[in-house]
């Protein structure tokens, strides 16, 4: 994301989306009754008669949004404010269809930007947040892509097989093997990951390795683990692994998904230093008791109490040094923190909840 400008007491933002990721982030930041601005196209009346559709700059106050993970495109519904006098649209109704490559202009509803607002944007600006992980074993393949919304299956098949009987089974296979590598080069230059995370059984990471090396793929760092199987459920064990939380530690999923993991440790050990839901969260942030936060991003996206409580907390977490991460409620990890209330904490000392 390109931030252009950002007016923190004015409630203004002006930004250029550059990635998937980046509506991602502009659908958690609007909210309704927000106004904002973007070039758009619309049906306008030429001379009183005919109709043709033109480009122009509009502002709508915002009424609704539409986002699906990966889609590639934002769709924000609301009333226009402001365009072109000619064309009399003030008060009609109008849908910004924002992609990759538009500049959009938001001014916030409640005139003030929050602290985790500025840091969701500042933190959309740094390059290389995708990688591509792999999982194998000699029966099935996944190709994956992790980025800030969660995990996408890209390509996922299986092997014909070895068999020791059949010695044209091995040269069948290491075919295959080629073409593996020949989907992952192509994955790296349509979505350019700054990392690929290949993991597998025994040997065969080091062979799709070395595959992948001679096609001469620049400037992508390329690591291996060890999983049990190959297919999805090697991807799901590859994403626990490690070397993906070290390569990739800085994504909101592999960061939602560690705090989970301590969160239904220390539930089943001790309540107290834990809490879920939005009543219970916001208790223990009041007093400062909350050191790692998660929360769905479809309750950023909530009615305007719910987003003023959740902003509140966010708020209170930061000052006192805590961590914040915000996931995709339709990731497998926001899925399961949807469950408990949408949103998750780890105490740093015990909080009662009477």
């Amino acid at each position: 994301m390109i931030i252009y400008q950002i007016d923190r007491d004015k409630g203004y933002i002006k930004v250029g989306i550059e990635s998937d990721d980046d509506l991602w982030v502009l659908a958690m930041v609007i909210s309704e009754g927000d106004l904002v601005a973007a070039k758009t196209t619309r049906d306008v009346s030429i001379d009183g008669s005919s109709k043709r559709r033109m480009p122009m700059t509009l502002t709508i106050r915002v009424t609704g949004m539409e986002f699906q993970a990966f889609s590639g495109r934002l769709r924000i519904k609301g009333v226009i404010v402001h365009g072109p006098e000619r064309y009399g649209l003030k008060g009609s109704y109008h849908t910004l269809s924002i992609d990759v490559g538009s500049v959009v202009e938001i001014w916030k509803a409640e005139e003030r930007l929050s602290s985790w607002i500025i840091n969701k944007l500042r933190s959309s600006t740094q390059k290389g947040r995708r990688a591509i992980l792999v999982a194998l074993d000699y029966d099935e393949y996944s190709i994956a892509l992790i980025q800030g919304q969660g995990i996408r299956i890209l390509a996922e098949g299986s092997f014909s097989g070895v068999s020791k009987r059949d010695h044209s089974s091995y040269t069948q296979f290491s075919s295959e093997l080629e073409k593996l590598a020949e989907s992952i080069v192509d994955s790296v230059s349509r979505y350019k990951p700054y990392a690929i995370v290949i993991g597998s059984p025994g040997d065969l990471k080091k062979r799709l390795r070395d595959m992948i090396l001679e096609r001469k793929i620049g400037g992508v760092g390329i690591y291996l683990d060890s999983v049990s199987i190959g297919g999805r459920p090697g991807i799901d064990e590859l994403v626990r692994r490690g070397v993906v939380s070290e390569v990739l530690k800085h994504y909101s999923i592999i960061e939602a998904q560690s705090i989970l993991d301590e969160f239904l440790k220390r539930a089943s050990q001790e309540q107290e230093m834990v809490s879920s839901g939005l009543d219970s969260v916001e208790k223990a942030s009041s007093i400062g008791a909350v050191d790692k936060l998660a929360v769905i991003d479809d309750l950023l996206r909530s009615d305007l109490e719910t987003r003023r409580r959740i902003d509140e907390i966010i708020m209170n977490v930061e000052k006192n040094g805590g961590r914040v991460i915000i996931v995709s409620s339709e990731s497998d990890v926001g899925s399961k923190i949807k469950m408990l209330g949408g949103v998750i904490a780890i105490h740093r000392f015990k909080v009662y909840h009477g």
